[in-house]
């Protein structure tokens, strides 16, 4: 597989292994949809890849990506073998793959089919970060006000996201921040 080193898939799994769940530890190589996955149980990620034709389906240690992002070049080259193990390009073997294991049904959660109005919403999540930092916490909620009209479209109105702490021994901590866009 050939990716692109911008896409930082091994920070969307878990820091700290779990052994029963195991879909939060690695990061699933979606040959057929051309894609990394990845989640922590709270955050999934998604991301394409360039497939080769020796690759295959099959899960692959997080420390793989983090180790390919150290490389000199844009786009990091990872190679499997028919033994479950990878190597990097200019890197070395780094790790053994697990084919065996099911995996979550990441396109549920990445692209829902609920029958409803729905409003994309376009933050910039470093000034999110920088916001719910600025009130304290770590864990913030969103309020987003947007409604859709009458023929369900939503208006290009831009107002303000609230953003409270999740922590409620912080009550008077709040924010807001603006979308980018809503469409």
């Amino acid at each position: 597989m050939n990716f692109n080193k911008k896409y930082k898939i091994h920070k969307a799994v878990n820091s700290v292994s779990h052994a029963k769940r195991y879909a939060t530890n690695l990061v699933h190589l979606d040959v057929p949809g051309k894609r990394l996955l990845a989640t922590d149980g709270h955050i999934m990620a998604s991301v394409p890849v360039e497939i080769d034709d020796s690759d295959f389906t099959t899960n692959v240690p997080p420390q793989v990506f983090a180790d390919a992002c150290k490389c000199n070049s844009d786009r990091a080259v990872v190679h499997m073998n028919e033994n479950n193990q990878i190597a990097i390009t200019g890197y070395g073997v780094d790790g053994r793959l697990s084919t065996d294991l099911p995996q979550p049904d990441y396109d549920s959660r990445l692209h829902p089919t609920i029958d409803c109005p729905k409003a994309r919403i376009r933050i910039n999540a470093k000034k999110l970060y920088q916001l719910a930092q600025a009130i304290g916490s770590n864990k913030v909620t969103l309020l987003v006000d947007v409604e859709p009209d009458d023929s369900g479209v939503f208006c290009e109105t831009l107002n303000p996201i609230h953003v409270t702490p999740l922590d409620v021994s912080h009550p008077k901590a709040v924010g807001a921040i603006m979308p980018l866009s809503i469409v």
